[in-house]
């Protein structure tokens, strides 16, 4: 038999002793483990486990988990739990997203040097993301008129004719779009971050915004007074245990109209 030529790395095994060779293949397993564990730093590099692509704009849930937080807002619109383990997520991520890269914000991509894609929201635009707007910006330069768009779990369509973007499912539930300079005044934020750290206005599970009450409300601005105002008590539907002072103030207006119109009268005769 002729002599083969093995590998520089097998050469020197004892091919007699079957506990060595397995010793061997463990030492080898155990350092392919390591090098596949090795801790990831930067968090342009983490794996969304919903889109498949490096996460934009990257949220950390309590249970540890990393998505880009329009996937993770997506798929938490049926059931607000996490897309791996299916714990539950709080209301906290969606009003104050718990970004591992808020610089991300900052390095805001323009096309024709100062322009960006805007949709409408609540005394405000929103500025789409980057992986939106990028693809809003080639359809626009090839003259495209609409077309569709996965945006949260949700398949958009845009239409450059109206300016208006709606939903497949509901076309009742529509915005307003546009392409404008990159600061305009009324820039509220970029997919639904707001660029400071107010909560107001900031949308929820369901993709609609929270309303500026809810949002007092989670900044520990609640009163009662202003959350529960006194249901009127001149109504058919005015409750039976509507508070005393409300009553006292509607006889008082009351006594003050017939006071008016027996005067008018009077006047009159």
């Amino acid at each position: 038999m002729d002599d083969v030529n093995l590998n520089p790395c097998l050469q020197n095994q004892n091919w007699d002793g079957g506990n060595e060779k397995r010793a061997n293949i463990d030492v080898v397993v155990e350092d392919h483990q390591d090098e596949e564990m090795l801790p990831i730093n930067t968090p342009e590099k983490f794996e969304c486990a919903i889109c498949l692509h490096p996460c934009e704009y990257p949220v950390q849930l309590p249970c540890k988990h990393i998505f880009c937080f329009l996937c993770m807002k997506g798929s938490a619109k049926q059931s607000q739990r996490c897309a791996l383990c299916r714990q539950e997520i709080p209301d906290s991520c969606f009003l104050n997203p718990p970004l591992l890269n808020e610089e991300q914000l900052e390095k805001t991509v323009t096309f024709d040097k100062n322009y960006q894609w805007f949709y409408e929201g609540r005394n405000g635009w929103w500025q789409y993301d980057e992986r939106t707007s990028r693809e809003m910006e080639q359809r626009y330069k090839t003259n495209e008129t609409s077309f569709d768009l996965l945006i949260a779990g949700y398949v958009y369509t845009i239409d450059f004719e109206k300016n208006i973007q709606y939903r497949q499912d509901n076309p009742m539930k529509r915005r307003q779009i546009k392409r404008d300079f990159v600061n305009i005044p009324e820039k509220k934020g970029i997919a639904g971050i707001k660029l400071n750290q107010s909560s107001q206005g900031r949308p929820g599970p369901l993709g609609g915004e929270i309303p500026s009450m809810v949002s007092r409300l989670d900044s520990n601005a609640c009163d009662d007074s202003v959350m529960s105002p006194p249901a009127p008590n001149n109504t058919p539907q005015s409750p039976a245990n509507s508070p005393l002072h409300s009553t006292f103030s509607s006889e008082q207006d009351l006594s003050l109209h017939l006071e008016n119109l027996q005067l008018t009268e009077s006047h009159s005769t």
